[in-house]
């Protein structure tokens, strides 16, 4: 037997979390105690079997300790091809580029587009030939865009209703969601929502009210802020299945205590545990390890108002990104597809693939393999002690080939440490 190389040791005053990266279990032990046992582990793997056997079990069955003859890499390879060959199909569809604000970090120029019935009749292919021919074994539609609710009663729910039944016909599950700023799920489109299976939504607020504001400055002079968090508590108010992820987009500018206030006077108590608050850097903002205690405080606040919270942004599910499954794709409201919504294919006229008439999707020559290629598979990924939790870059720069010449720790690019990460996931009520 042998100790995982995927062990980490975080120490947390007198305690140390003990985690696996490959099967994320963890302990806690004091630290003393941890010390010894570790050196031990390290010199006397057989002693620690024969003086302490149901710890020694407990370290066998979380991954601690392994059998000589297994190569992690390999299982990490393995779980990373079942995640990228799983027949579970997400699919993204964009039914407009335009949205009705102007977020000046949003990587998207919003025009005026609208999917016309050509490829509303395409993608209505799509989704049947991927139920029937290509036996997909659950379907999950994500609304994206622009502002997808734009175009709510003409493309989002004839769409919906069209795969709801279809899947239902073929005893497939389906799972409805959308990216949205929150703003048009008025009560009249709420209440159509949880019929067309819909099951969670992402909005995001922009820190506080004023700032909120700021940044999506509504045109009918109502406050973004209220009407987006008002929408949000009435829709979780008349619905038993929706959840919500209530994204934080932060800078240095908005990292105020103050938003906790302001958002719990417009969302009820009763609603807060349906509501999982995740804290979100703006992409222009460089990576900033001193903003952790700051971002770590205010999850405590959000967790001690009631609502449910994430403190770990490594669960990647043995993947770098959801691009790199084979079974996801992202359709534009003109029929293009793309693997990744975070680049600029939204706003070219020549993608890496193109949605027909029956239904395909052509894809240009070889931007496949570049998309799904193994970027870990490289000298400085296979040796880092990161490696499961990293999974090294994604695919979305597969126009060029990557050459990778730093620790692949940093191409994360991340606010907290690796450390900090894994003792709030530790230390998390929701993950125990």
């Amino acid at each position: 037997m042998k100790i995982s190389k995927y062990n980490y040791y975080v120490k947390d005053g007198k305690d140390c979390f003990w985690f696996n990266g490959i099967t994320q279990f963890f302990l806690k032990l004091d630290v003393d105690l941890s010390k010894k046992l570790e050196n031990n582990l390290i010199n006397n793997i057989e002693g620690v079997k024969n003086s302490i056997p149901a710890l020694y079990e407990k370290l066998i069955m979380k991954g601690f300790v392994i059998e000589d003859n297994v190569e992690e890499v390999d299982l990490i390879r393995e779980l990373n091809d079942k995640v990228s060959n799983s027949k579970n199909y997400f699919l993204i569809i964009l039914p407009t580029l335009n949205c009705n604000f102007n977020c000046w970090y949003c990587v998207q120029d919003h025009v005026e587009t609208k999917m016309d019935q050509i490829t509303f009749s395409n993608i209505k292919k799509h989704i049947k030939k991927m139920v029937i021919e290509e036996k997909i074994e659950s379907l999950h539609i994500e609304w994206f865009g622009g502002e997808p609710f734009l175009f709510f009663d003409e493309i989002v729910k004839p769409l919906s209703i069209y795969a709801l039944n279809l899947c239902k016909k073929h005893e497939l599950p389906f799972r409805n969601t959308a990216t949205t700023n929150g703003y048009l799920l008025n009560k009249t489109s709420a209440i159509s929502l949880e019929k067309l299976g819909f099951k969670h939504f992402q909005i995001s607020i922009d820190g506080t009210r004023i700032q909120h504001n700021k940044v999506k400055n509504s045109k009918d002079g109502n406050s973004a802020f209220d009407v987006t968090l008002e929408n949000i508590n009435f829709i979780l108010s008349n619905s038993n299945n929706i959840q919500i992820t209530l994204r934080l987009n932060y800078s240095n500018k908005n990292l105020k205590e103050s938003i906790i206030k302001e958002v719990n006077g417009l969302i009820e108590e009763k609603n807060r545990t349906k509501i999982k608050v995740v804290f979100r850097r703006i992409w222009q903002e460089k990576a900033d390890e001193t903003r952790g205690e700051k971002i770590t405080e205010m999850i405590n606040s959000f967790e001690e108002s009631g609502y449910c919270t994430s403190r770990w942004d490594l669960d990647n599910g043995f993947i770098p990104s959801y691009a790199d499954k084979k079974y996801y794709n992202a359709i534009n409201y003109n029929g293009n597809v793309l693997k990744c919504t975070a680049n600029d294919d939204l706003q070219h006229n020549n993608p890496p693939g193109k949605l027909e008439n029956d239904g395909n999707i052509a894809w240009e020559d070889g931007v496949l393999d570049k998309i799904y290629k193994k970027r870990f598979e490289n000298e400085l990924c296979i040796s880092c002690k990161y490696l499961p939790l990293c999974m090294g870059n994604c695919g979305r720069d597969y126009k060029k080939e990557l050459n990778i010449k730093i620790d692949p720790v940093c191409v994360k690019n991340l606010d907290l440490t690796y450390e900090e990460l894994i003792l709030n996931f530790c230390k998390d009520k929701n993950f125990r």
